[in-house]
């Protein structure tokens, strides 16, 4: 018998945010799919801890934001790679049209790999190396996005040496009311610093000067501050372009674009918050700025977009066994299993929705997920109401497609195996460690 998302849902006591799974995952028989594929199934080929991706729903989140910024009328959507750079995951965005946002050699390297056009690249990051900086202009990708008055020299000093011209933008730093915009990263539009550093761009010789870009954090969840930010930017924008006669090709906002499910610290059912939906977005972005370009007769940039958590986030999952059970205190119910964040970095930081991967139906009761690490921080969740687990039953940790894979470790246990479903379909897209990989750089 298939139960509906509804009573999983409904059920008094279940976790905040199951009334709306993935469209990827249902219950048939009482046991979890994923797409066509039994996690059961899964479990038996593959074992536990299991990263899980659809490949459709990959596809269905790139193709929703397409459509959401389909207001404005030139788009770059450029994946950010550091938040899953499994190249099964870039290939399948590439396919679809996006392009890829990179910040290390390595990511630069896995896109030309790939087969990304060097026309859909740009390259960000504070402190580019030397090498970094050869590769972009052997490449000759489309924007690289400056942090520093140091990095436009040297951008410039080795465009010089090789005889090329190098496309730049620079990153900015607007201010944004009742909002903590990221100190680390770019050049302040307020105290005039970014207006300097796009005069001395102008003037160096090797550099054609086409881009602007501020990223100005993550997990937003409203659009004030990417509107705030865009007027700014186009303030900016309209003066360089009056004083210093550069004419911008590129009109780059970053991402950040929040997803259900940030808290500041281990993770409560009353603290979920609700982010704007990527339709919000997409209207309230697109249409700020074709008003503030129209505004300053500017003519229309190609808006570039570094989206990652709000892509990549839902389609991945965790399969898991429950190792054992016990009370700690005289009353609180703890499961661990063998999934922990070695390959869940931030689930202390993010809500990570836990379901069984058999729902046997029984009465639900109130429990802590730990991990298998010897270490305190080592929690999936917290006040989790699940049934009644005991060892040798499967959880399926949701939501774990940002920042896992891209920052899983070698810490205590090998990294598990990977596997992409599509459809009835399923693959294997990275092997699990062996204790032998561990070692395999280590001279003895």
């Amino acid at each position: 018998m298939q139960m509906p998302e509804e009573m999983i849902a409904n059920n008094e006591g279940d976790n905040l945010l199951l009334n709306k799974l993935p469209g990827y995952i249902r219950y048939k028989n009482n046991e979890l799919m994923i797409e066509d594929v039994s996690a059961m199934e899964l479990v038996r080929e593959y074992g536990t801890p299991l990263f899980v991706i659809s490949e459709k729903q990959i596809r269905q989140n790139y193709n929703r934001m397409r459509r959401a910024f389909s207001g404005y009328p030139k788009c770059l959507i450029a994946y950010s790679y550091k938040t899953n750079y499994l190249p099964a995951v870039c290939n399948v965005l590439h396919k679809e049209g996006a392009g890829a946002e990179v910040v290390s050699a390595f990511e630069l390297h896995l896109a030309r790999k790939l087969g990304v056009s060097s026309s859909k690249i740009i390259f960000n990051g504070p402190g580019k190396s030397d090498r970094e900086l050869e590769m972009i202009v052997d490449d000759d990708i489309a924007l690289v996005n400056a942090d520093s008055m140091d990095e436009l020299e040297r951008i410039d000093r080795i465009a010089e040496a090789k005889g090329e011209i190098v496309n730049v933008g620079i990153r900015v730093k607007p201010e944004v009311r009742n909002y903590f915009v990221w100190s680390k990263f770019g050049m302040d539009i307020a105290t005039g610093q970014a207006f300097k550093a796009y005069r001395r761009a102008s003037e160096l010789k090797n550099l054609n000067v086409v881009g602007m870009h501020a990223h100005i954090g993550t997990q937003i969840c409203n659009t004030r501050p990417y509107t705030e930010s865009i007027r700014q930017m186009v303030k900016l924008m309209s003066r360089i372009n009056a004083e210093l006669g550069i004419e911008f090709k590129y009109f780059d906002i970053g991402g950040g674009f929040g997803v259900p499910g940030f808290t500041p610290l281990f993770p409560t059912e009353a603290k979920v918050e609700n982010p704007a939906t990527i339709e919000e977005f997409g209207e309230s972005i697109s249409k700020t700025l074709l008003t503030c370009v129209s505004d300053y007769k500017l003519p229309e940039p190609t808006l570039v977009l570094e989206p990652g958590r709000i892509i990549i986030t839902d389609p991945v999952l965790i399969l898991t066994m429950v190792e054992g059970t016990k009370v700690i205190g005289g009353s609180t119910k703890t499961v661990v299993v063998d999934a922990g964040v070695n390959l869940l970095m931030f689930a202390p930081y993010y809500y990570h929705r836990i379901v069984p991967v058999v729902n046997t139906g029984s009465a639900k009761e109130a429990v802590d997920v730990y991990g298998p690490l010897c270490m305190q921080m080592d929690v999936l969740g917290v006040n989790r109401k699940l049934p009644v687990l005991k060892r040798g039953d499967f959880l399926a940790i949701l939501d774990a497609g940002a920042y896992s894979i891209s920052l899983s470790q070698q810490f205590i246990r090998p990294r598990p195996p990977v596997v992409m479903v599509t459809g009835r379909r399923k693959r294997l897209v990275r092997r699990g460690e062996t204790f032998e990989d561990i070692l395999r750089l280590d001279i003895l």
